[in-house]
């Protein structure tokens, strides 16, 4: 009997984009900035993003309106607090949109 595959452990770019709603473009741009890993196994091959590296990527940060709706709070009353330094938030790449990391945002609720 033939032993079974094992399961692949990485992704491509357009994979990457499909999960997390962004575009191609965008993923390169992370990858080239430097906050999304990602290898090319052979100097033609395509750019591999290992799992564990999406999952800290994409699953690490709520935005704002997610943040809203795990709190029942209002937008308005996020960003209060966000302003007011009691709930720490960063914009990455200088971007308008606020993003929480997980870490923070469950202290900063489990405090209330």
């Amino acid at each position: 009997m033939s032993e079974p595959k094992a399961e692949r452990t990485w992704l491509t770019i357009p994979e990457v984009a499909k999960k997390s709603g962004r575009t191609d473009l965008t993923v390169r741009r992370e990858i080239y900035r430097g906050r999304l890993k990602a290898h090319r196994p052979g100097k033609t091959a395509k750019y591999r993003i290992e799992l564990r590296d999406f999952s800290k990527w994409f699953g690490g940060w709520v935005s704002i309106p997610q943040a809203s709706e795990r709190s029942g709070m209002s937008e308005s009353t996020i960003r209060r607090h966000i302003f007011r330094g009691n709930l720490p938030a960063h914009r990455p790449g200088g971007t308008a949109k606020y993003r929480i990391e997980i870490s923070d945002f469950n202290e900063w609720l489990n405090s209330r």
